[in-house]
């Protein structure tokens, strides 16, 4: 047993020591993907909202969409603004029927965030979709009021929750780099 116990600290002390000189070696913290790096620090938007006009009969207006998003942006202190300079939010839903499948009904939700990018090789700044996220559902036709709603707003916080990872992410990068 006194063996046994005596192995056990030797390799927990040789696996210690092996980790503090590979340190330095060692990336600090993994690289954020370029889509997330791009949410770094974001707290305003201007926000757009394509609802197809199929949905707009039945009662799924972009102007409800549109306050939805803005109340569930509002929550996590992102702001809405008008500012052309300002990188856009587009929530999109596409609508599709299928004749064979009478009854049933697949959406596509999308929220995608738009801004300037500087691209070295041309010198020149363009305006990319630099993040997205996309959810398709499959109902019955009468549940796209139930299923689309939600779906998006699923979508959104989504979104929020990449914005604020990235840009706890960036802080603690910009402090690693201020030692």
């Amino acid at each position: 047993m006194k063996r046994l116990v005596t192995s056990c600290a030797v390799i927990v002390s040789l696996a210690v020591a092996i980790g503090v000189a590979a340190r330095p070696f060692l990336p600090q913290s993994p690289k954020l993907p370029d889509k997330l790096r791009s949410l770094a620090g974001l707290k305003e938007v201007r926000l757009r909202v394509e609802i197809p006009d199929r949905l707009v009969q039945i009662g799924i207006t972009p102007s409800r969409i549109q306050q939805r998003c803005e109340v569930e942006l509002r929550k996590v202190d992102i702001k809405i603004v008008s500012d052309l300079d300002t990188p856009e939010m587009i929530v999109k839903v596409m609508h599709l029927t299928e004749p064979e499948v009478p009854g049933a009904f697949a959406f596509n939700g999308r929220v995608s965030v738009k801004q300037r990018v500087v691209v070295p090789r041309i010198e020149q700044t363009i305006e990319a979709e630099t993040f997205s996220v996309q959810m398709l559902g499959i109902n019955k036709d009468g549940a796209a009021r139930e299923t689309i709603g939600p779906s998006i707003l699923e979508l959104l916080r989504r979104t929020t929750i990449a914005m604020q990872v990235a840009t706890r992410h960036w802080e603690a990068e910009k402090r690693e780099a201020g030692r």
